[in-house]
């Protein structure tokens, strides 16, 4: 093709930090590693005391900057800086080749920002990892589904006084970016979504995840809920090591459990496969993936795909204008798959 979008260099590879792995390593590298990593958190600390001291939740504004530099600094070799060669609205882009750990191409991937509902790729894996029966079974209360009608949060449409399981609630959650799903796997889970949020912020920073602070299990807009392209990379990358997360984000549709208010179960159908077919979009090699979308926030989605022996992972945060229409995330993931993956 003459697009001039295409005509670019070969991108420098880049080596992206990995999250951690649940898989068993040599003792005498990890207990170097810890020591370390606590090293750096008592540096952490005392750099950070002065800025908290209030005992104010960390904010974007309180946070502005900090460790930016040194949040990007393991991209040695940069990748390529993909307004260099495509013409987006996303303001924050990241793809990783997963395979081998190289960092493609990058748009302001420290920067802070809101992720909309791909905060819920963090709540349904806390949940994922938190309980240990999928058909546990949870009844929705009254307070909650109101609390989501006030809000006009996207939802599956559970009613009060249903009883559904845990699997239902996942599927909710991730397909059709439900908030009752992901507000009844907070309360499933931890017995509040406040606790469930302490679950969330503790496993953010064992993912090192230093630029992100979560507040809800929804995604909703909140000063103190907000991430950065390559945090969300970690928080995505370790998801997708759980076989039963990507058999949830790599499903185009799902009937919930028959109830006595649904007879038929609820149908979902996933926000990924949709937005592809509704932008008539060729899918490609993207397995699936999960979308997010707030005014403060606007279009995002994280998406991971397979080609010729390797595996992508691609997130593109703030696409758009404010508004949900047209559909830009779509638009700029495919623009950049076609480009950097073909």
């Amino acid at each position: 093709m003459n697009d001039p979008r295409r005509q670019m260099n070969t991108p420098r590879p880049a080596v992206r930090r990995p999250p951690a792995r649940r898989k068993k390593k040599n003792p005498i590298p990890a207990l170097i590693a810890v020591i370390i990593v606590l090293s750096l958190l008592i540096a952490a600390v005392l750099l950070l005391r002065p800025m908290f001291s209030s005992g104010d939740a960390a904010t974007p504004d309180t946070l502005g900057d900090f460790a930016a530099a040194q949040v990007l600094a393991p991209l040695d070799g940069y990748p390529t800086y993909v307004d260099d060669v495509l013409y987006l609205t996303s303001r924050e882009v990241l793809m990783v080749n997963l395979t081998d750990g190289r960092v493609i191409c990058e748009k302001n991937s420290a920067e802070l920002c809101k992720i909309a509902s791909l905060t819920k790729i963090m709540t349904a894996i806390v949940a994922i990892e938190n309980l240990p029966d999928l058909d546990a079974e949870y009844t929705f209360s009254a307070k909650i589904i109101s609390y989501l009608t006030s809000e006009n949060a996207s939802v599956a449409g559970f009613a009060a006084g249903e009883t559904v399981t845990a699997r239902d609630l996942l599927y909710a959650a991730m397909l059709p970016s439900g908030g009752d799903g992901a507000m009844g796997l907070a309360d499933l889970t931890a017995g509040s979504q406040e606790a469930f949020v302490d679950m969330m912020n503790q496993k953010a920073a064992e993912l090192g995840m230093r630029r992100t602070h979560f507040s809800n299990a929804t995604g909703f807009d909140a000063a103190d809920n907000y991430s950065c392209a390559l945090d969300v990379s970690f928080m995505f990358e370790y998801a997708l090591e759980n076989d039963f997360f990507r058999e949830v984000i790599s499903t185009s549709s799902y009937t919930s459990t028959s109830t006595a208010e649904h007879p038929g179960g609820i149908k979902m159908a996933s926000t990924v496969f949709k937005g592809y077919a509704t932008n008539e979009l060729d899918m490609g090699c993207v397995l699936g993936g999960k979308t997010g979308y707030t005014g403060g926030a606007r279009l995002c989605l994280a998406t991971y795909a397979q080609k010729d022996g390797y595996e992508y992972m691609l997130i593109t945060l703030g696409a758009g204008n404010g508004s949900n229409k047209p559909q830009y995330n779509f638009f700029d993931s495919a623009e950049i798959y076609s480009v950097f993956v073909g």
